[in-house]
């Protein structure tokens, strides 16, 4: 029997997880290691480090021997490294908001439509590269020290192999090239508007290319076999949208997560102002995302906060025992800042309408409607430039939760569809390494024919009306609230009660 295999690796928000599959793309073995005890933002020397004792579990069940490649998906956290790839900057993560503080004390809203022009996505935003380099810029001589930037995935591929690249998805998210033009190579005019050498970027590459073999040194500290292919793979959130079978346009994922939003796939080339449009795997299709800055997060926050003596199974099950609509008690989910639809590090979380005769059971599904409520207006920004989408797919943990489902599904009165697949990441970067070495070259048929739905939420319609009322008044609370510091007033879409 062949013993061969490919590793998925996902490298998450807090955790490394590495997926074993067999040349057939059957998983055999998970296993995941967190960066740190603490939850706190982990350094690059960490994810090295939880890299190394994943593949240690790895060879518990597996001889490293047997690995035919290493592919990844990876998480959106950038690092400065030097000439032995040894971090000079912190980790700089999507949520850190003090990149988009500084370039808003930096650039105008001129700036913000040259930039929008010439990359197709807004400058005001978490997470994108170029307002990441621009805020270390700040530290002149520690910017200086560093001689490529690299992200989660790449910082790790570079260890193994010693060169540094990225790949085209993860590129287009930088604001220094356009998704719907030439992505592959840098664009000289953002790069000089932002004073980016392009010198200190790595190498543009496709999802499938690989980027090395594992070099001797690599091979005596990892334990894999000099020589095995790395393959660069692309963002989690790609990665997954791709393992869950999102191949045609008119399909959505469920980001999920400790962020979550939503992820739409169009074959539209053209820019839409508050979402961040960026190239997909497959030609002829780009990525639309409205991600938040915080949803799961935001129950563990109620509990820590609120109901210290629950876990979060209690959480939810005190959720599901709440009436719908909180009697009238409304969540702004904007805690941490916002994402979309805002893009604001400044931005405020409120309980609105909270009286007396509430309960904590009615606040914690506040907060969870809250959570919904804000990916409707993701799915209203989506809905009006691509049109309306069949069904939304949930992965991962979020699409085992019940309680969670059933609410976005009655908020957003769409179908909630969970695939077999329930690590879409790790697969999706899994069936990228496969393509690498000659197993899988029609990546569409192969993920169509290999993912298939095994569950379905389907929206109660007799709660539409009262979320449909209730989502009227989240959007005029926003206004009252944020409509002028941000400079965005919200309107509620026919489209989006239909």
């Amino acid at each position: 029997m062949d013993k061969s295999c490919v590793l998925g690796v996902d490298l998450g928000t807090s955790s490394v997880k590495i997926a074993v599959f067999s040349m057939e793309l059957e998983c055999t073995f998970i296993t995941k290691e967190p960066y740190n005890k603490t939850g706190d933002t982990p350094t690059a020397d960490e994810w090295w480090a939880s890299f190394l004792r994943t593949l240690g579990n790895v060879s518990q069940h597996c001889p490293l021997g047997y690995v035919s490649a290493v592919s990844f998906a990876g998480y959106n956290a950038l690092v400065g490294v030097d000439e032995n790839l040894d971090a000079v900057t912190p980790v700089v993560t999507y949520y850190n908001n003090e990149p988009l503080q500084y370039i808003k004390t930096r650039y105008g809203s001129g700036d913000a439509r040259f930039v929008f022009l010439k990359s197709g996505n807004p400058l005001f935003s978490n997470g994108l590269t170029a307002p990441q380099l621009v805020w270390l810029q700040r530290d002149r001589q520690m910017y200086l020290r560093c001689r490529k930037f690299l992200y989660s995935s790449g910082f790790i591929a570079a260890r193994l192999t010693g060169r540094c690249v990225v790949d085209r998805t993860r590129a287009s998210q930088s604001l220094l090239i356009n998704p719907f033009c030439d992505t592959t190579r840098w664009n000289d005019e953002l790069c000089g508007f932002f004073h980016v050498e392009q010198t200190k970027l790595p190498e543009i590459l496709e999802p499938w290319d690989i980027a090395g073999g594992v070099t001797g040194q690599a091979s005596r500290i990892t334990g894999l076999k000099e020589g095995v292919p790395v393959v660069i793979g692309a963002v989690d959130s790609t990665c997954a949208a791709f393992g869950a079978g999102l191949c045609r346009p008119g399909r959505l994922l469920d980001i999920g997560g400790s962020a979550g939003g939503l992820l739409s796939l169009s074959d539209r080339a053209s820019p839409i102002e508050d979402v961040i449009t960026t190239s997909y795997l497959l030609p002829g299709l780009w990525v639309r995302s409205g991600a938040l800055s915080a949803a799961s997060r935001l129950f563990l926050w109620f509990i820590r906060n609120m109901a210290p003596q629950w876990d979060y199974k209690e959480f939810i099950r005190r959720v599901g025992r709440a009436e719908p609509f909180c009697g009238g008690l409304q969540f702004l989910p904007y805690v941490s800042g916002a994402r979309h639809p805002y893009y604001s590090p400044n931005t405020k979380g409120h309980f609105v309408n909270l009286a007396m005769e509430h309960t904590i059971d009615d606040m914690a599904r506040a907060v969870v409607e809250g959570v919904a409520l804000a990916y409707k207006l993701v799915l209203q920004d989506i809905r009006l430039r691509d049109g309306p989408p069949g069904e939304i797919v949930t992965v991962g943990g979020d699409s085992q939760d019940l309680i969670w489902r059933q609410i976005k599904s009655d908020v957003l009165q769409m179908p909630y569809a969970v695939p077999e697949v329930f690590e879409s990441s790790a697969f999706g970067a899994a069936v990228l390494g496969a393509r690498a070495i000659g197993l899988a070259d029609d990546l569409t048929g192969f993920i169509e024919k290999k993912v298939r739905i095994v569950d379905k939420t389907l929206p109660n319609p007799e709660l539409k009306r009262g979320y449909n009322e209730k989502f009227r008044e989240f959007v005029r609370l926003c206004n009252a609230l944020y409509a002028e510091e941000n400079g965005r007033y919200l309107k509620v879409s026919p489209e989006n009660l239909s």
